[in-house]
């Protein structure tokens, strides 16, 4: 996990240990507004529960490839497919996103496939995503190691579509198109 824990509970942790699943979260300013839970969080699987400070940016791949998968918020969708219903935890796409992508990793979320949920959507598009509905369903998707061979392979295909670069191109004509547009405005004038 980068950034802080979300929707991960003590309990959470204790079952995920039970299937010696390990997390490891890297995070620089939420470790004291958060040590109460992470210390729970450590507490309820003291092997398995790991904290570690900021990694740069400049670090993220080779550290962060060395996980099978990286957390992304673990929250429940409401909305039932009624876009009136939608909330902004719907409609994010958290930047850790493009964190894990840069390392190539499957991300682990909460399936939410009957609503609109925009991470969901993205993911399921690359297909690079671990969906869950129970922590036992993401304990055998993360031991099954056919399928995640594949979505680390997808993962690693899909990662530049999270850097600037790779938009740098439509970006530029874009920009060339609106000034082109205003000299035309202004000498039609």
């Amino acid at each position: 996990v980068t950034g802080r824990l979300v929707g991960i509970s003590p309990d959470d942790m204790r079952l995920l240990a039970t299937h010696n699943i390990h997390l490891h979260l890297y995070t620089e300013n939420y470790h004291n507004s958060r040590e109460g839970l992470n210390h729970a969080m450590k507490s309820s699987a003291p092997e398995h529960f790991h904290t570690h400070p900021h990694m740069s940016l400049l670090n993220w791949t080779e550290e962060f490839s060395k996980y099978d998968a990286g957390w992304l918020h673990n929250l429940e969708s409401a909305n039932n497919g009624n876009m009136f219903d939608v909330s902004w935890d719907d409609l994010n796409i958290p930047a850790r996103t493009s964190t894990y992508a840069s390392a190539g990793l499957p991300v682990i979320l909460k399936d939410n496939s009957e609503h609109i949920a925009a991470m969901q959507s993205k993911i399921e598009e690359l297909g690079y995503g671990l969906f869950f509905n129970k922590l036992e369903d993401l304990a055998s998707l993360l031991k099954d190691k056919k399928h995640m061979l594949k979505l680390t392979k997808n993962a690693r295909k899909a990662s530049s579509l999270f850097t600037f670069d790779h938009y740098i191109e439509n970006l530029t004509s874009f920009f060339h198109n609106v000034i082109k547009n205003k000299l035309d405005d202004r000498n039609s004038a």
